[in-house]
């Protein structure tokens, strides 16, 4: 699921903005590991990290169609903890309450690869 945005419906009829995209991060890595991560995925965006001085966090957008087979790869090779890497689902929406899907093929990568996983939910006003 790449960035999506779109119009929808809601329950009156009633159309509104809502926005919505799933991630995947590794917190904590070195330059070196933060370089292999974008080699990987030359999507993938390196930032330093808020909480580790001289580490840095990676990120990139989950497609469906991606090939993520050697994520798996680097966690293992690194001896990741669960809180080292996850996901990131975040929904922006012009409504107070509104219900984001966890796309399927996520569902199923996060049961393979574990890691924490974080919600992001924003209220926007037309």
């Amino acid at each position: 699921m790449a960035l999506t945005k779109e119009v929808v419906v809601g329950e009156n009829s009633e159309e509104y903005f809502k926005r919505s995209r799933c991630s995947f991060r590794f917190f904590h890595l070195s330059r070196e590991q933060a370089d292999r991560v974008v080699k990987a995925n030359h999507e993938a965006k390196i930032r330093p990290s808020r909480q580790v001085s001289g580490a840095f966090v990676v990120s990139f957008q989950l497609v469906e169609d991606g090939d993520y087979s050697w994520l798996g790869e680097l966690i293992s090779l690194w001896s990741l903890s669960q809180e080292d890497f996850g996901f990131f689902l975040s929904l922006l929406t012009a409504r107070d309450s509104d219900i984001v899907s966890l796309p399927v093929f996520v569902g199923e990568l996060f049961r393979r690869m574990g890691g924490c996983f974080d919600f992001s939910f924003t209220f926007i006003e037309d």
